[in-house]
C-alpha cells in the first residue's frame, strides 16, 4: 500500500473517482487551505467482510466530498448510419458545478463545494476519456472564467465592507502547478446588479473585460492591473453581452433585450476601439458568439408575425449566422424555433444545446449546424420533457452560463441547478 502525495485525495477507482489537489491561496498564509492526505484503499470483491469495508468507506466519503455516479447509453443520431454514445457524469452534491470550459485536452468546470456560510469555489478538471475528476479549491470565488496560455482566469469577487458594491480582482489557476493566485489589484468596482453584466475573454496574452459601459479592459495576467482600454462599446440595457477573441481580434455583442438593435462589433489587432461589424434585425438580439477560424458564429433571437392560425402572438425564431473578419455573412442558417441557446465551436463543427420553441416542456438536445452549408440538426436527445430546464434559460448570458464544451469529436453539456446537483453529458461521435 502505497501513500498518496502530499495534498493528494484518492478515491476508490472508477469513472467518475475524484482525486481533490489542495490549491495554494496567493492573499496570505492565513488564508492557505488545509492540505488533504488519505491513504489509498483497494476493493477486495472474493471477501465479505472487505466489502462492507469499503462501503462504508465509500458511504463516508460521499459524507464529507460528494460522489458522482456514471450510466452509459447509445443513441441513433439524425446522420445516417451515425451512432451516439452519451455518457453521463452525476454530481448530487456538495460540489456541484456551474460553468464548464476545456483547456489542454481536459474540461473544467467552475463550481462551488457546499452552501451558506462554508461554501467554497473549487475547480474541478475531467478527463475526457475515463470521466475521472479532479478538484482543486479556490482561494475567492467568482462568476466569470475566461482560458487561454495554458491558464484559467476566474474574475473573483473579494467581500469590501460596502455590501453593494462588488471589487472584483483577477485570479490566475495554473493547471501546471496547481496553484491559485488572486492579483491584488482591483480590476473593476460594480454596484448592485452590474456584476450580472460583465464579460471576460482571453486574447493575444491579455484577458479583456467588459464593465458594463462602453469600454473593455485589458488586464495583465501577470499582475491582474489595467493596462489599456479599447472604446467603442455601444451603450448597453439589460442584456448579458458575449465577449470572444480570435486572431481575427476581439468580438462583442451586448445581448441587449430592451429593444435596441442588436449587432456585432469587433476590435482588429493594434486597433484603439470597436466598430459595428454587423447590424442584426431591428427587432433582434444576439446573446452568444463562439469564435471558428478568423471569425465567428452569432446567434440571432427575433421575432415573427404567424400568417395564418388562430395565435397572432409573436413567435420567437432563432437564426445562427456565419460571419467573416469583415462583418459579411458568410452562411445562415434558415429560421428555427429553437429558442436561446448556448454554442461552441471544436475542430471545425458548430454545436448548440437546448430544447426546441424556448419550452421547458420540450426535450433538451444537442444540435450540430454544418459550418458549410448552415444546416441544423438534432442530434441527441438528453433529457426527458418532465425534466427541469437549464439555469440561466438554457445558457442565455450572464454568470454561470457557459454549459457547453467540446474536445475533439466529444461534446460536453452541463445541466446544473445549484446549489442541489448538476449532470454532465459527454457525446461521443461516430466511435
Amino acid at each position: 500500500m502505497s501513500t498518496p502525495p502530499r495534498g493528494q485525495l484518492d478515491r476508490p477507482a472508477s469513472p467518475d473517482a475524484v482525486d481533490p489537489l489542495v490549491t495554494d491561496d496567493a492573499l496570505g498564509p492565513e488564508a492557505l487551505i488545509e492540505e488533504a492526505r488519505r491513504p489509498r484503499r483497494r476493493r477486495r470483491a472474493r471477501v465479505a467482510i472487505a466489502i462492507l469495508a469499503v462501503a462504508a468507506l465509500v458511504t463516508g466519503l460521499v459524507l464529507l466530498f460528494g460522489s458522482s455516479t456514471g450510466s452509459t447509453q447509445t443513441h441513433t443520431a439524425a446522420g445516417p448510419g451515425e451512432s451516439v454514445s452519451v455518457q453521463s457524469l452525476h454530481f448530487p452534491g456538495p460540489f456541484v458545478p456551474a460553468q464548464v470550459t476545456s483547456l489542454s485536452g481536459k474540461i473544467w468546470f467552475l463550481g462551488s463545494s457546499g452552501t451558506g456560510t462554508g461554501a467554497g469555489c473549487v475547480l474541478e478538471s475531467v478527463d475526457p476519456d475515463t470521466l475521472r475528476t479532479r478538484s482543486f479549491p479556490l482561494p475567492a470565488c467568482g462568476g466569470y472564467l475566461a482560458v487561454g496560455g495554458g491558464r484559467i482566469f476566474v474574475l473573483a469577487d473579494i467581500p469590501v465592507l460596502d455590501r453593494s458594491q462588488d471589487q472584483l480582482h483577477l485570479e490566475v489557476f495554473d493547471p501546471s502547478t496547481h496553484r491559485a493566485t488572486v492579483m491584488n489589484p482591483v480590476a473593476l468596482t460594480t454596484l448592485g446588479s452590474e456584476r450580472a453584466h460583465l464579460a471576460m475573454a482571453y486574447d493575444r496574452g491579455s484577458v479583456w473585460l467588459y464593465g458594463g459601459k462602453t469600454t473593455v479592459l485589458e488586464l495583465s495576467t501577470a499582475t491582474g492591473a489595467v493596462v489599456g482600454t479599447l472604446s467603442g462599446i455601444p451603450v448597453g440595457g439589460s442584456g448579458h453581452p458575449s465577449l470572444v477573441g480570435n486572431r481575427a481580434g476581439l468580438w462583442f455583442t451586448s445581448g441587449d433585450s430592451t429593444g435596441q438593435r442588436g449587432g456585432v462589433d469587433r476590435a482588429a489587432p493594434g486597433a484603439d476601439g470597436f466598430s459595428r461589424v454587423y447590424s442584426g434585425p431591428t427587432d433582434g438580439v444576439i446573446p452568444w458568439l463562439a469564435t471558428m477560424g478568423t471569425g465567428v458564429w452569432a446567434e440571432v433571437l427575433s421575432q415573427s408575425n404567424p400568417t395564418s392560425g388562430s395565435s397572432k402572438t409573436p413567435v420567437q425564431v432563432t437564426r445562427f449566422i456565419g460571419l467573416a473578419s469583415s462583418g459579411e455573412v458568410t452562411v445562415q442558417t434558415p429560421p428555427e424555433h429553437l429558442g436561446g441557446m448556448s454554442l461552441v465551436a471544436a475542430a471545425g463543427q458548430l454545436w448548440l444545446d437546448g430544447p426546441r420553441s424556448y419550452r421547458c416542456s420540450n426535450p433538451q438536445r444537442l444540435w450540430h449546424v454544418d459550418p458549410r452549408t448552415g444546416t441544423v440538426r438534432p442530434v441527441v436527445r438528453l433529457k426527458s420533457p418532465s425534466a427541469a430546464c437549464l439555469e440561466e434559460g438554457f445558457g442565455t448570458g450572464g454568470p454561470g452560463s457557459a454549459k457547453l464544451g467540446a474536445i475533439g469529436n466529444d461534446v460536453f453539456v452541463l445541466d446544473s441547478t445549484p446549489p442541489t446537483s448538476a449532470v454532465l453529458y459527454r457525446v461521443r461521435l461516430g466511435r
